[in-house]
């Protein structure tokens, strides 16, 4: 997807687009949310280097945990080793489901 498009997508300018691409520019949490629905794309795809903080009062929510997964699965470049998380995985949901 171009500049041009995503800037179309989320009603902003392709300058605009370039500022937040090169820096220039912050753009709010509603435009990176924007950004990531025209890409079809997970926030935490932007942040491979964050570390949530797994020491919250009550344990990690639904969302830390879903990122934390999605990073980690995403940081694997071995297509068997992917193959074989999603396979444990949805053995781990069937056994929880008995």
């Amino acid at each position: 997807m171009t500049q041009s498009e995503v800037a179309k997508v989320i009603g902003c300018s392709t300058q605009q687009i370039q500022k937040y691409e090169t820096g220039a520019s912050q753009m709010s949490l509603s435009v990176l949310l924007k950004i990531c629905q025209a890409l079809h794309t997970h926030p935490a795809r932007f942040f491979t280097s964050f570390t949530f903080a797994e020491a919250q009062e009550g344990g990690d929510s639904d969302e830390d945990l879903e990122a934390r997964l999605l990073t980690a699965f995403r940081s694997v470049d071995n297509d068997k080793v992917r193959e074989r998380i999603v396979n444990l995985v949805e053995a781990l949901i069937s056994t929880a489901k008995v």
